[in-house]
């Protein structure tokens, strides 16, 4: 949907009322968005959180946690939280500002829709963004349809149904993480933002291990001299061992369990 940039919030509020999505992802480029953000949703009454990476670790899972369970619809999110969301049940992925790298519109967009189940992806462009869209639509290899931002009278006749499920009590889903945190093992590399590492630097050398993929992947946290990436689905034994002889970004970095 094209959108000029003062008018994002006010079509992200059209949009929630016309989808009324069960679970949804709104995802920003920086922190200040993300916090902006989701003050407005809260001023709303919107059931809604936050997730970026200027929080702490055990914030950031305490968040994905109750996510997971249910206990809020919507989370607003940067690009660090793309990576590592193992739910099923998103519905809906708003990509609030276009992402600058192509890939993370394929980490973003690929949290919804999962096991089988469909999902929809929506993204805000501006009217000086065609670059990087037609970049990602290059990557990705096909158009993203356009669609015209909904009426008022669309917004006016899901009004109710959108104040009913807002009100409604959530459903509490039963906490699998607790056996997840059993399967996940958090590794430690002696590399970080000093050494020019990225996330997708990690992600790209680790996904191409024999018997692991990107799903295997869960939070990166890259500090200057360090960056930790928990590896989950008890795939962690088997990158630790790999990944001692393997390079990332062309450096051999000493590797272990956090």
């Amino acid at each position: 949907i094209e959108v000029k940039e003062d008018d994002k919030f006010s079509l992200l509020r059209d949009v929630t009322i016309t989808e009324n999505p069960d679970s949804c992802i709104i995802f920003c480029r920086t922190k200040d968005r993300v916090d902006q953000v989701c003050e407005q949703l809260l001023e709303l009454e919107y059931p809604c959180d936050m997730i970026h990476g200027g929080m702490l670790q055990e914030d950031r899972l305490a968040v994905m946690n109750e996510f997971r369970r249910g206990e809020f619809r919507y989370l607003v999110a940067t690009d660090v939280a793309a990576r590592g969301i193992d739910i099923d049940n998103i519905t809906h992925v708003i990509n609030y500002d276009l992402p600058l790298e192509k890939e993370s519109y394929v980490h973003r967009t690929g949290r919804t829709g999962r096991a089988g189940k469909k999902g929809k992806a929506i993204t805000f462009v501006t009217p000086y963004e065609d670059k990087f869209l037609t970049e990602i639509q290059g990557y990705i290899g096909f158009e993203i349809p356009k669609m015209p931002a909904p009426s008022k009278e669309e917004v006016s006749n899901k009004k109710t149904e959108f104040e009913a499920k807002l009100e409604a009590r959530p459903k509490i889903k039963k906490d699998k993480s607790e056996q997840l945190n059993k399967q996940i093992m958090k590794l430690y590399f002696n590399g970080g933002k000093k050494k020019k590492l990225r996330a997708v630097d990690f992600v790209g050398t680790i996904a191409k291990i024999d018997g692991v993929n990107a799903e295997d992947i869960g939070i990166i946290t890259i500090q200057d001299n360090v960056s930790y990436v928990e590896i989950l689905n008890e795939k962690g034994p088997l990158v630790l061992k790999v990944m001692k002889n393997t390079k990332v970004k062309g450096k051999l970095l000493k590797v272990s369990e956090a």
